[in-house]
């Protein structure tokens, strides 16, 4: 996925907390607390972001029953893309 599909990064974080804020509209506050807790990860290092990178996909594969259709689409996405900018380092 490419940058230009979320825009900036502070596009990416504006659909990230969107989905954190559909799970606990969906009364799924567990899970987005795992993903709050994922995103605090990120310090600016390269480590930083493997691990919030980590502690993202073990969320959606751990919870993945709690996520709707559109929820994991965007959740693929954002993984995708993060990937994506990783590799690329």
């Amino acid at each position: 996925m490419a940058l230009k599909q979320f825009g900036s990064w502070e596009h990416f974080w504006k659909w990230f907390d969107y989905l954190v804020q559909e799970l606990e509209t969906s009364n799924q506050q567990d899970t987005a607390q795992k993903l709050r807790e994922a995103k605090s990860l990120v310090n600016g290092l390269t480590d930083g972001w493997y691990d919030f990178l980590n502690g993202f996909e073990i969320t959606l594969l751990a919870d993945a029953d709690k996520f709707n259709a559109e929820q994991v689409k965007l959740a693929a996405a954002l993984i995708s893309f993060l990937k994506g900018v990783l590799n690329s380092r």
